[in-house]
């Protein structure tokens, strides 16, 4: 038979003559612990006709709370872990990116910004939020909920979608989730259209104090790109425009333009309906865009793409009339072009569906 022999660690035994072994440190032996943490400074707890601002650094990516706070206004212009709201009402408050999870429970009658890799409300009424979430906004026994798409921008606010790991083209503030629906969803939540720029900065009303950090929801400057969400009745014609290498800061910028360009339309001329971010290879490319040349093909499996569904009438030609001018008004010192596809969509070839349950499945994955 067998046996099973356990032997001491010499290297855990004293050396003659030498110092005594040390003990080994593990990761969770470096945390920080509770008493390197002031607390006070991430919370805010029982303000009243009040306003608090907290602005770059000051939450420097550390969870913030906010709990029982009425009439009041409450800015973090910083990224976060993530942030709880409890028991607030009829406050205003805007959340700068956060890393994981804003959730709000117990609360009522608020106007909220919201950027965020999830969002959660539970036992909520009557909460006005203009969101950028990354994933499904979820809801549970909540009423009289409403979503718009943020449009924002403040000094800090691209270091600090960087910090969070949030990319603003991941935005699915539309496609909201709710874990108890009942037999009227209209009591439960809704859509709103774009929110004009003077509604947001009255839900944003918070005093001269925010006048140095320029903060402005004009789509012109929004580093959040105003996505529709849904479709517009009737249905028109819809086209695929796919930027490539589009983590550079010269292709986001070309994206901005483009997407300025569209929201200066009617919604029944150009709407962008939604967009999403993706790593796709050769054979993902070919599976995809049907009909598109090597050179196309090339371009678009190198670094990470930016889809954007755009519906309207005659939408393909608008699209590849402006992406064109917009390309041969890029610096003439510029190293390369940007490279995007303009694919036409049809019955024969879904390719808006296709892309869009493609980074689907990824997401799943």
């Amino acid at each position: 038979m067998g046996s099973c022999v356990s032997r001491p660690n010499s290297s855990s035994q004293p050396q003659a003559g030498g110092d005594p072994p040390r003990a080994k440190v593990y990761s969770w032996d470096k945390r920080r612990t509770e008493g390197d943490i002031d607390a006070s400074k991430y919370c805010v707890s029982d303000l009243t006709d009040g306003v608090l601002i907290k602005q770059a650094g000051d939450v420097n990516g550390e969870s913030f709370t906010i709990s029982k706070c009425v009439r009041s206004t409450i800015l973090i212009m910083d990224y976060c872990a993530s942030v709880t709201i409890d028991d607030c009402s009829e406050c205003k408050i805007l959340i700068g990116p956060t890393k994981g999870s804003i959730y709000v429970r117990d609360s009522s009658n608020l106007q909220c910004a919201f950027i965020c890799k999830q969002f959660r409300a539970r036992d909520c009424k009557d909460i006005h939020s203009l969101t950028c979430c990354t994933s499904n906004p979820t809801l549970e026994s909540s009423k009289y909920m409403t979503f718009a798409c943020l449009m924002l921008s403040y000094d800090g606010l691209q270091e600090q979608l960087t910090a969070a790991g949030i990319n603003p083209f991941d935005n699915m503030w539309y496609e909201v989730y709710d874990f108890c629906p009942s037999g009227n969803p209209a009591e439960q939540w809704s859509l709103e259209q774009m929110t004009t720029e003077e509604e947001t900065k009255m839900m944003l009303r918070a005093m001269k104090e925010v006048e140095p950090f320029h903060l402005t929801t004009n789509y012109k400057s929004s580093l959040i790109p105003y996505i529709l969400g849904y479709q517009p009745e009737p249905p028109l014609e819809r086209c695929l425009v796919v930027f490539c290498d589009a983590m550079s800061h010269s292709v986001i910028r070309f994206m901005h333009q483009f997407l300025q360009h569209a929201a200066q339309q009617d919604i029944y001329e150009v709407a962008v309906i939604k967009s999403k971010s993706a790593t796709l290879s050769m054979d993902d490319c070919k599976r995809l865009f049907e009909g598109m040349t090597k050179t196309e093909l090339s371009s678009a499996s190198k670094g990470q793409v930016i889809g954007m569904e755009v519906h309207g009438r005659d939408c393909t030609e608008w699209c590849i009339a402006n992406l064109e001018q917009l390309q041969e008004a890029e610096p003439q010192d510029a190293k390369t072009k940007t490279n995007y596809l303009v694919v036409s969509d049809s019955d024969e070839a879904p390719t808006v569906d296709r892309f869009f349950n493609f980074t689907h499945m990824m997401m799943s994955s």
